[in-house]
């Protein structure tokens, strides 16, 4: 099941999702962490972070957290992946099972994004290539949804992880152009296998 968190004005609003989620156990949570819009708007109220730490992060199955997320959730800035790993260190310190951290923000060799999963025993990166051109609106709802899926179908979270990186590749690469917003996102109903695990 995936939870994204946006728009909670309370912070009394995250206790009766956590109790909800207690009551559905065998199921796992992939935890998409929305704490600002595409524009920069904030979307989080007073107390979000401090519930989303205490009360959902130890829910998760995964949190997939881009690096300013990541940062925000850890107190740690992320800049590259030293400090990511940080992060993610820290992310899985309060709970949760398995932190991917987006690595779109982050700068790398050219033309390459490495998005990393952690895990409490080590680590998978996948490499891919950078989509130039406009950012396409909703890349990670995208992920953390067809991770979720994966999930559903019965993966493991290793294969779910890189089954939902190539599905969202293969959707950036085939965006729709339609006026000057952002592009539209076409899910595809197989993966795109060009892709790097290590």
């Amino acid at each position: 099941m995936r939870l994204s968190w946006v728009c909670w004005a309370r912070p009394i609003r995250p206790m009766p999702v956590a109790q909800a989620l207690d009551r559905l156990e065998g199921i796992p949570l992939v935890l998409d962490p929305v704490l600002s819009s595409w524009d920069g708007s904030d979307l989080s109220g007073p107390g979000t972070l401090d519930a989303i730490c205490e009360h959902l992060i130890p829910k998760a199955a995964c949190i997939t957290p881009n690096s300013e997320e990541a940062g925000e959730l850890s107190g740690i800035e992320v800049t590259d992946e030293k400090s990511a790993r940080l992060a993610a260190r820290r992310i899985l310190d309060m709970g949760a099972a398995a932190v991917l951290i987006k690595g779109g923000h982050l700068s790398s060799e050219a033309g390459t994004v490495r998005d990393v999963l952690f895990l409490p025993d080590g680590e998978l990166a996948f490499s891919h290539e950078r989509i130039a051109g406009r950012d396409p609106h909703g890349t990670g709802c995208i992920l953390s949804s067809a991770i979720a899926a994966g999930l559903a179908l019965g993966l493991d979270l290793r294969d779910a992880a890189g089954d939902a990186i190539s599905r969202l590749q293969s959707a950036m690469r085939n965006a729709l152009n339609l006026g000057s917003g952002k592009k539209l996102l076409l899910i595809p109903l197989s993966p795109d296998r060009d892709q790097d695990r290590r």
